[in-house]
């Protein structure tokens, strides 16, 4: 009898620690806002490898890289000081990456990694983007204009979610140039009207939750938007 009592013992323990593993798709996740990167292998004897990289302000970075156990990833930081613990946790749309401040080793001082990775939509990871955009241009670049605004155009919308806001205002913009192309000036128009406020107002006032990283690159976001507002706003010949 002791002996079956032990024996289920064993495997409730057993069932308990499988209960206890965090179950998330391997794969690749984006924070809201675009800001940070998690991906996330296979389970393999028990580890999943992870790496993590997340852009802070003027362009501050945090990199992460290890192996997950039992939803904890335990990582050695400065001789003497407290390991980095990241837990990562499931949640409704990704998952969810706590960690303690011995973690900011691995980050400058003006970045951070935790917060909610979210499952990417369909076309909206960095691969396909990049794919969908080099597809865009030589279509662009051959006068196609009706074939790279069906390439493009859905975009923004699609993976507004996950866009940093910097390449957003890339893609409003090459949507916005490939409806002029194409004799549709009204919608060019609609297109950047998310980026038209920023556009008439003088660089020197222009409010950016950033530093001078994000400035610098903003400024040709910009430049062309004014340009195409200015294409779109004449009248059709």
């Amino acid at each position: 009898m002791r002996v079956v009592v032990t024996l289920i013992v064993a495997l409730l323990a057993s069932v308990s620690a499988r209960a206890a593993e965090p179950t998330f798709a391997p794969g690749d996740y984006i924070a809201e806002g675009g800001w940070g990167r998690l991906t996330v292998a296979a389970p393999k004897d028990g580890q999943r490898a992870f790496s993590l990289f997340a852009l802070g302000a003027n362009a501050h970075m945090c990199e992460v890289e290890g192996q997950i156990a039992n939803g904890r990833a335990t990582l050695a930081t400065y001789a003497d000081e407290p390991d980095c613990v990241v837990d990562f946790a499931p949640t409704a749309q990704g998952i969810a990456v706590e960690a303690g401040e011995s973690c900011r080793y691995f980050c400058g001082a003006r970045a951070w990694f935790v917060g909610e990775y979210l499952a990417v939509a369909p076309g909206c990871d960095d691969a396909s983007r990049a794919k969908t955009r080099n597809a865009f241009k030589q279509e662009y670049d051959r006068k196609r204009y009706d074939r790279a605004y069906a390439l493009l155009s859905p975009l923004p919308e699609r993976c507004a979610k996950t866009l940093h806001w910097l390449e957003r205002g890339e893609l409003l913009n090459d949507v916005a140039i490939t409806q002029y192309k194409r004799g549709d000036r009204a919608g060019c128009l609609r297109t950047l009207e998310p980026l038209a406020k920023d556009a008439a107002t003088p660089d020197d006032k222009i409010e950016i939750d950033g530093w001078l990283a994000e400035r610098h690159a903003y400024q040709p976001i910009l430049d062309a938007t004014r340009f195409n507002l200015r294409l779109c706003r004449k009248p059709a010949r």
